[in-house]
């Protein structure tokens, strides 16, 4: 990225670390600090890499290739799943672009959710997910950590694909081997990645978490050194992404010029819709003069048109794609949650009834699912309930969800 010169990176513990963005990459970075408002002093231009915790990444498989296409399915399954408010309304996203051929396009979003104050300075030229700076196997999930906590993460071609952090430790939680499981299905489900064949760990893990990890999930695990962030993978990034909060305090400085310019651009653009408006009302009254003139001769052609839509009308409910298998199981696959929740058997005994059987890692997030799938407008020809989940010895709940259609 041309002009950066370093880069504010969260360590593996709770502090920020400084890295130089020219050259391959240092071996070590330049400073460290508990926090990293004590770094970002008299700093010239600089990339600010977050932690998991403030900037989640997904990505998202779409059959279309045009840009405009892409960036509307993009932003309907950010607000299918709430993810549409503070920072991320504010611009605080990025989309990259995995992937684009055959008609097919895979992107990656990474979601500013919460920014600090202290990373929040006039020399920041750009935000990103700290896991950018790193590339990854093929195939594989990966578990590293970052900031005081754990990341799970994979990638496509090289590129980060997605990222979450699943504890609150640098310590493998109990539940680790289900929530990799889960990110596993939710990866292979959506089309973004076709197959997950190994996990790697990154950094100080023991090979007791290598071999436990390895019998829980049925997948080869192995160890390997975190590396150190690489200023390379700045190359090419996509457009900056400056969150609102940010902007607001880069532009503060000229607000009262970029006012006056806009009251005076703002005038001249009433004015010329003023004039647009005057003409094309005119216009209108115009044709509607000609229309009339013409009704009889429409008349019969309307008549036609009319009839053609009942005939489509009553073949509504056997066009209606929201009643195929294939496309309610889908959209139940788009309301999981990044992990947590995971559908085990899938069932439509007949055109009018769907059972789901799936386990969560607690009651909470079953019944959570549950209101996600209500939720749903594409799911919303069915009526959706489920019995009490039941509680298993390792504390994940299995539950039942039924659907029967509303007539």
């Amino acid at each position: 990225m041309k002009g950066v010169q370093t880069i504010l990176y969260p360590g593996n513990q709770r502090e920020w670390e400084l890295w130089s963005a020219g050259g391959r990459g240092a071996s070590a970075p330049l400073k460290t600090a508990p926090h990293a408002g004590d770094l970002v002093s008299g700093l010239g231009p600089t990339v600010v890499a977050l932690p998991a915790e403030s900037c989640r990444t997904l990505s998202f498989s779409f059959p279309v290739a045009e840009d405009d296409l892409v960036e509307g399915l993009i932003q309907t399954q950010l607000e299918r799943r709430g993810l549409h408010r503070g920072e991320i309304r504010g611009g605080g996203r990025r989309v990259e672009t995995l992937l684009r051929e055959a008609g097919r396009t895979v992107v990656s979003v990474d979601l500013v959710e919460k920014l600090d104050a202290e990373i929040c300075f006039p020399s920041a030229t750009d935000y990103l997910a700290a896991a950018r700076l790193h590339e990854y196997p093929a195939g594989k999930l990966v578990v590293f950590p970052q900031h005081g906590r754990l990341v799970m993460a994979a990638g496509l071609r090289g590129q980060l694909a997605h990222c979450h952090a699943f504890s609150h430790s640098l310590d493998l939680p109990p539940e680790a081997s289900q929530e990799i499981m889960l990110t596993a299905l939710t990866l292979q489900n959506s089309g973004v990645i076709s197959d997950i064949n190994g996990i790697e760990l990154w950094g100080e893990f023991s090979a007791e978490d290598e071999a436990g990890l390895a019998a829980k999930t049925g997948l080869p695990v192995t160890r390997k050194q975190l590396g150190n962030p690489n200023p390379r993978a700045l190359i090419g990034q996509s457009a900056p992404l400056l969150p609102e909060s940010v902007r607001e305090a880069k532009r503060s400085k000229s607000r009262v010029r970029k006012i006056i310019l806009g009251a005076l651009l703002g005038l001249l653009a009433y004015a010329a819709i003023a004039y647009f408006l005057w003409d094309q009302n005119k216009r209108a009254e115009t044709r509607l003069a000609e229309l009339k003139n013409h009704e009889s001769e429409l008349a019969p052609q309307a008549a036609a048109v009319r009839a053609s839509i009942a005939k489509w009308q009553a073949f509504q409910p056997v066009l209606d794609h929201r009643r195929y298998p294939i496309v309610i199981l889908s959209e139940l696959t788009k309301v999981l949650p990044p992990s947590g929740v995971m559908i085990r058997e899938y069932d439509t005994p007949n055109a009018k009834s769907v059972d789901v059987e799936g386990r969560a890692k607690d009651t909470r997030s079953a019944h959570q699912f549950l209101e996600d799938v209500q939720a749903s407008e594409e799911l919303a020809l069915f009526n959706w309930t489920m019995g009490a989940p039941k509680v298993q010895t390792d504390k994940t709940a299995v539950f039942l969800v039924k659907g029967k259609l509303i007539e």
